[in-house]
């Protein structure tokens, strides 16, 4: 994340504010799909060490659902609140603007992310980790 935010740095001052406003946003959201994510490895994993494969598979199948439907309604509040989010985090007119885009952005692209970290945990509960 310091690399892009030096990366960005070199743009404008105000698109470098933006950025960090939105990396406030995606870390908050993003620990709704952390929680599912760790919850889906212990899940699975348990079941696994359990021996009962069906059970794992069908908390796999619940943990995507429960992403999805999770990261899809946080998607859509971020779509349709942008600008009042926004309003709240910034104080220039100008860095809301590129912020309420970033974060309308995000609403969209957050679904895929969240549901790649909750995956990642799945693997995680297979001992497929590494």
């Amino acid at each position: 994340w310091e690399c892009i935010t030096f990366v960005v740095s070199y743009l404008d001052p105000v698109q470098l504010a933006a950025h960090v406003c939105m990396l406030t946003v995606e870390t908050t959201v993003f620990m709704c799909a952390q929680g599912i994510s760790s919850t889906a490895a212990a899940m699975v994993g348990t079941s696994i060490g359990s021996g009962d494969a069906e059970v794992a598979r069908l908390h796999v199948w619940a943990a995507v659902a429960w992403t999805t439907a999770v990261s899809s309604a946080v998607g859509a509040l971020l779509w349709f609140f942008a600008g009042t989010i926004a309003n709240a985090l910034a104080g220039v007119a100008e860095i809301r603007g590129i912020l309420a885009l970033l974060i309308q952005i995000y609403g969209v692209f957050g679904i895929f992310d969240a549901l790649q970290n909750v995956l990642a945990g799945v693997l995680r509960g297979c001992g497929k980790s590494g």
